[in-house]
């Protein structure tokens, strides 16, 4: 399970889809469960990347990737659905944009999206297959940095994750940074502050 997070508008869905994007590229079937963008949106995002609509990249992406019939999903829906997609489409990836959709109507939300965040971990588990869990961030204080105490609503989050990338991007530069704030078979890495528009961000 793969958490990706960061500030709004800075890059989360952006790097999801390059990752998805190159993984199709290479004939690997992609799920991309998109509830907060239009499969539209979606769809124009990845021809801008691949160098419009009619480039061989497009075409290979397009034949590769699939997206949900179904935009009123409720979080339960989500292992049936990969199922579906291994079994049916033999899918090699799942993105799911995003957490907080999930959880938008409920009262202890911390305690549900540790408990989603958990079932969707033994999705991963289950069906053999890498999901990518885009992730919103909670209100930072001033002066406190990203981390992966900032992800919104519970620990948990972080805790039941195999790896946590940030994405951020520098205010004046608007260059994205992206810190791999825990990798379970490294540890956690973030003991440094970033530098969200330095050269070692990868």
């Amino acid at each position: 399970l793969v958490i990706v997070a960061g500030p709004t508008s800075k890059g989360k869905t952006l790097l999801s889809m390059h990752i998805s994007n190159n993984v199709a590229k290479r004939g690997h079937r992609v799920l991309f469960v998109t509830l907060e963008m239009t499969k539209a949106e979606l769809t124009s995002r990845y021809m801008y990347v691949n160098g419009g609509s009619k480039t061989n990249d497009f075409a290979t992406v397009a034949a590769n990737t699939v997206f949900q019939e179904n935009d009123e999903l409720d979080w339960k829906d989500i292992d049936g659905l990969i199922q579906n997609a291994k079994h049916e489409l033999d899918v090699d990836l799942v993105v799911i944009d995003h957490l907080h959709y999930f959880a938008r109507d409920i009262k202890n939300a911390s305690e549900e999206l540790g408990k989603i965040t958990m079932t969707f971990k033994k999705n991963a588990i289950r069906h053999k297959i890498p999901v990518i869990l885009i992730s919103h961030i909670r209100k930072l204080g001033q002066g406190e940095e990203l981390s992966g105490d900032s992800l919104r609503g519970s620990s948990l989050i972080a805790q039941d994750s195999d790896i946590v990338l940030l994405v951020n991007r520098d205010a004046e530069t608007n260059r994205m940074g992206i810190l791999i704030d825990k990798n379970r078979n490294r540890g956690k890495l973030s003991d440094r502050t970033p530098d969200w528009g330095g050269r070692d961000q990868r």
